[in-house]
This record gives C-alpha cells, structure tokens and sequence, in this order.
C-alpha cells in the first residue's frame, strides 16, 4: 500500500470537521477592489463604478462612505449608500452613460461616515477604452448640505424681509393717513380764518400757520412718494413738456420767498420748441425742490439762475445754479441720502427733498448731480430726454 503523509481528512459530521466551518456570526467588511491613492487628498467622493453598481476603485473620501458597515460580505456596491427611493434615478444615469456612453449628472440622497443623510449631485462620466461592452463609469459626488442649508436660510430671510416690507407699507400708509387727516382740517380752518377781520398780528400768527402746515404737509407728501417710488407703486404719465413754461412757472413760485430773503431770482430762456420727455408734475416738483434749496441755503443778497442747455442733440441740461456756501467735495456723496441734512443749521427740512428729486429723474429716464466748490456755490442739474414740441406749450 502506497505510503499515506499529513493528518488523515476528518470525518463528515465530526467534531473536526464541524471546528473546520467558518462561524454563521462572523460577517466580512465590503471590500473595494482597489484604492485610487493619487485622489485621496480630494474632500469628494470619486469612484470607478461598474453598470452595475458595484465599485470597482475608489479614493479615501468614497470609501468612507460607500464601503461603510454594510452587512454583506460582498463587494461594496454604490446603492448600498444611497437611499432606496433614489436607486432608480441612480440606476437611469449609470445605464444612460454605460450603454450610450454620455455625461449624466443628478442628485441623489446617501448616508454619510456618520450616519446622517447627505444630499449629494453625482456627476457621471463614461470611462473610454476599455472595449466595446458598456463602459465603466467614473464618479464624483459633490456634497450639497451645506449649499441646500444656506438656500434654506436665504429663503427664509427672504420671506422675513417681505414680511417686514409688507408691515413697513402698511405702517406708512397708516402714519400718513393719520397725519393728513388732521393736518387738512387745521390747513382749512387756518384759511377760514385768514378770511375773516383780524388784526395785523393776528393775521402774522395764522399766516404762521399756514406756512407750517403747508411744510408740514409737503413733507408728508415727498415722504409718501419716496417710500412709493422705493416699492416701485409711484406712477408716472411721461410727455413731451415744455422747458419754456416748465420753469417759467417754478421761478414764479419761488419769486415770493426769494423777495424775501433778498435773493436775485432768474432764469435763462430756452428756446420755444424745446420739449423735455418727463411727468409733468413731477418735472415741477423736482425743479421747485432744486430752486427752494437754492433760495434757503443762499446768502443774503445772493444769486440764483436757472439755465436750459442741449448737452447731446436728444439730450437736455436744467441746471439751478447758486452763490451759497458750497459743499465740499468729501460730502457730496450724502447729498442723494435721504435724510441726510449738510446744512441743517441754516435751513429747515427733513433732508427728503434731493434723494425724491433724484429717484424721480431717474424714474423718467433722466440723471441728476451737482457740481459745488466751497465758497463758490452749487450748481444742481437735471439732463432729460430732448423730444419734439409739446402740443399746447407756451411760447
């Protein structure tokens, strides 16, 4: 008999054998079949995934997520990660670049290292020769948490924002219902009572008054229609209007107040056909502003002129030049600022008038500016669209 070397096979059913048996609890880790070193110091997942699923290589970042502790001892595949009710957009992407071999991207949600879910954009890649059967496909995920918890925030900022914007709207509309009311009835009996047999003082007092009021009134009024223009609710009827009347009309009412103050009020003729595209209205208000602020912030005895010049052949220049104080030119830039008042000590005012005129130029396709020197004055400017003559302008 042939000689028999080692220990002899145990039995079937022996303690042995039973010993020889791998243990039913002990479970594999999933493995990867290989590692890509070179993209490991990269923050996102990328992977060589077959069309099946299963990785085939993998960097650090997506073994830390794709071969994770799954319970299979089989290769790691890619939906072992990602979330049962995303296997099917997942599955259409890998076969669309597998089989027809183009780029695919689409979002996915998958459990990250530490259990959270994740909501990551998988781009897909089809990786070239490597025959002529579906082709392997390269993966890099991005992780959107972060991007999806900032557009959350944004939004929800958005929406506090509206909704303060919607209580501010609500509180001005209130505020100036509830100041003109009142300020009306004072206006009107202030007249009434100007019309009846006062002495002279007592005619200065209500004159007082009325003055107040009616200042009072204007700036409720710019107020409401800076706030409007702010929420784009101010509605403008732009035309051809006439420079001539334009401010032929502005000069004369603000002639009294310039008497006044012995301040020497002119204004430069245009030429007759000369037509600004704007609201009428409005054109008056801003140049009524513009020639107020010239009148109040002027020295005694000062000058203020008022010229229309063609800058472009469409394009028209109203400049309200002064001999006041002069702004420097480091203050310029608040002029515009509501609120802001440069020279509060010398006038009254709530510093609305320029950032109205300026919004309501800019609203009727104009520009505005200023040109000033310390001790040489201001000149403010108004450029418009030049357009044909009006049809009832006043030569």
């Amino acid at each position: 008999m042939p000689e028999t070397s080692g220990s002899p096979a145990p039995r079937p059913g022996s303690a042995m054998a039973r010993a020889s048996r791998p243990s039913p609890t002990r479970r594999s880790p999933p493995r990867l079949t290989g590692r890509i070193p070179l993209l490991d110091d990269l923050p996102d997942p990328v992977a060589i995934v077959a069309p099946s699923g299963r990785i085939e290589l993998a960097n650090k970042a997506a073994q830390e997520v794709l071969a994770g502790e799954r319970e299979s001892g089989q290769q790691a595949s890619l939906f072992d990660a990602v979330l049962r009710r995303d296997h099917a957009v997942l599955q259409a992407a890998l076969r669309a670049v597998a089989y027809a071999r183009r780029t695919e991207r689409c979002r996915v949600r998958w459990r990250r290292a530490d259990r959270r879910v994740a909501t990551v954009e998988v781009h897909l890649r089809p990786l070239h020769g490597v025959g002529d059967g579906p082709a392997m496909v390269v993966l890099v995920a991005r992780d959107l948490s972060e991007q999806i918890a900032l557009e959350h925030a944004l939004r929800e900022t958005a929406a506090a924002a509206r909704a303060a914007n919607q209580a501010r709207c609500r509180f001005v509309a209130h505020l100036c219902h509830e100041l003109c009311t009142p300020l009306n009835a004072i206006l009107g009996y202030a007249q009434l009572l100007s019309a009846t047999n006062l002495t002279a003082e007592q005619q200065e007092h209500v004159q007082q008054v009325l003055r107040a009021g009616r200042h009072l009134r204007r700036v409720v009024d710019d107020a409401l229609d800076l706030f409007r223009l702010g929420q784009g609710r101010l509605r403008l009827a732009c035309e051809a209007v006439s420079v001539v009347h334009t401010v032929r009309e502005a000069v004369g009412m603000v002639a009294p107040m310039a008497g006044e103050r012995m301040v020497q009020l002119d204004a430069e003729e245009a030429p007759a056909g000369w037509c600004a595209l704007a609201d009428r209205q409005r054109l008056s208000q801003v140049l009524l502003n513009l020639l107020d602020n010239a009148v109040k912030y002027n020295q005694s005895g000062g000058r203020v002129r008022v010229t229309a010049r063609r800058v472009t052949p469409d394009r028209v220049r109203l400049a309200v030049a002064d001999t006041g104080p002069g702004i420097p030119p480091e203050q310029q830039h608040r002029l515009f600022t509501p609120f802001e008042r440069l020279g509060a000590h010398t006038a009254d005012g709530v510093g609305i008038g320029l950032a109205l005129s300026k919004s309501l130029v800019e609203a009727m396709g104009g520009t505005m500016g200023v040109e000033s020197r310390p001790g040489e004055g201001s000149t403010f400017w108004v450029e418009l669209p030049l357009v044909g003559r009006a049809p009832n302008a006043i030569r």
